[in-house]
């Protein structure tokens, strides 16, 4: 086998590790999962108020989504986690207690939550990787 034969047949490996958009939407989900469920547990811990009336407005930590596409919806392989727009932009609200306003001082619950749980997240998506295309 001269060395052409061999980088082909080294490139035909190389590209089973590579994941297809398909492959790649499902593993970016799996953070997403994960992302969102901190994004829950950190609004709802600093930001809930179990005793006010909902209305047509929901609670700030009932509007947290998590979409398999990316910021403009198109399919890339990526996905979003965030907080819904429509009917109330809650993430303009969110992003108001996240960082703060000349009035309101922010606590970066968000920030805090994607620093506490990007390595959940990082590990569930290698799994998946690993479980979708058998590569390490």
């Amino acid at each position: 086998m001269d060395f052409n034969e061999q980088l082909a047949a080294y490139q035909k490996e190389l590209q089973k590790l590579v994941p297809t958009k398909r492959q790649e939407a499902e593993i970016t989900n799996a953070g997403a999962k994960v992302l969102k469920d901190a994004y829950y547990d950190a609004t709802k811990d600093k930001h809930y108020d179990a005793s006010r009336e909902v209305g047509k407005m929901k609670h700030l930590a009932d509007t947290i989504i998590s979409v398999n596409t990316d910021i403009d919806g198109d399919q890339t392989g990526a996905s979003t986690v965030g907080f819904e727009v429509t009917p109330q932009n809650h993430a303009r609200i969110a992003r108001f207690l996240n960082n703060g306003t000349r009035y309101i001082k922010g606590d970066h619950f968000i920030d805090q939550a994607i620093t506490d749980h990007k390595d959940e997240a990082l590990l569930v998506q290698a799994e998946m990787y690993r479980k979708l295309t058998g590569g390490d």
